[in-house]
């Protein structure tokens, strides 16, 4: 039995709630199998060191955790810096449903499954699940997304970047809006596709995804991450119309496909 009041048994319920894996969860976050693995054993074995912020961070994104008390469990805050992110309503149901043994627990899981499915709302595992088939049938249809290469203009690119502060968040973003206006053949304007891209930048959805389609750690941003996944290997110095089919059959596919995760 796992103590939900602890951060590895709290983690261990979710995931057996939305039956997901650990595995599942470091391709969701873009973290690595070994992080999740000291996550599930933290309180257990004594040797465990203390979960990174950035990671505990990016589970909470992944799974659509309440980040303040993550980071409570983690002991990084304090309860007294708790806010609240639930209803009132929300919060004296679940003291209630707590006090429920096991077997009306669950009933009342199946009951609110079928409540959810009725007004058209994909649990989070469920969620999850269809977000991942989503992504399967792009890298299946799409190669070019099935592993990222980066040869050695893209990491030199990189790394100068960094050290010269030339990958800004405005440079990335002015770059990627570029490419995906030629991809969408639109007119010179790019007031629409501003709006687009914020909108689509700012989906949790979204960042799993780039987490899913780019699982690179020093990657750490979605708008880093959806830069080098429109600007495929030896490509960056390249127009879009100059790209091979392939190239930009896939960069629209996948500018499409996060719209539609944004949206819905």
């Amino acid at each position: 039995m796992t103590n939900p009041s602890s951060l590895s048994g709290f983690l261990k319920e979710v995931l057996e709630q939305r039956h997901l894996s650990g595995n599942q969860l470091a391709q969701l976050a873009g973290i690595s199998e070994g992080s999740v693995r000291n996550l599930l054993k933290q309180g257990i074995e004594d040797e465990v060191s203390g979960p990174h912020p950035l990671v505990l961070k990016a589970i909470c994104q992944a799974l659509q955790l309440d980040e303040v008390y993550v980071f409570q469990l983690a002991g990084y805050l304090s309860e007294v810096s708790s806010t609240k992110t639930i209803s009132p309503a929300a919060e004296y149901f679940g003291q209630r449903f707590d006090r429920l043994p096991p077997k009306q627990q669950k009933q009342l899981w199946e009951t609110l499954a079928s409540l959810e499915q009725s007004a058209g709302i994909l649990p989070p595992s469920e969620n999850t699940r269809y977000l991942l088939e989503q992504l399967r049938t792009l890298q299946k249809e799409h190669p070019i997304f099935k592993g990222r290469k980066f040869g050695l203009k893209d990491e030199l690119g990189r790394v100068i970047g960094n050290v010269t502060h030339s990958s800004t968040p405005t440079l990335l973003r002015k770059m990627t809006l570029e490419r995906l206006h030629d991809a969408a053949n639109l007119p010179p304007t790019l007031t629409w596709t501003d709006a687009l891209y914020d909108e689509v930048i700012g989906s949790p959805d979204v960042t799993i995804a780039l987490n899913v389609l780019l699982p690179i750690k020093a990657i750490s941003t979605p708008q880093e991450k959806l830069f080098w996944l429109v600007h495929p290997s030896g490509t960056l110095d390249k127009r879009f119309s100059l790209l091979a089919d392939e190239y930009q059959q896939g960069i629209r596919a996948l500018w499409e496909l996060l719209v539609d995760i944004a949206k819905n």
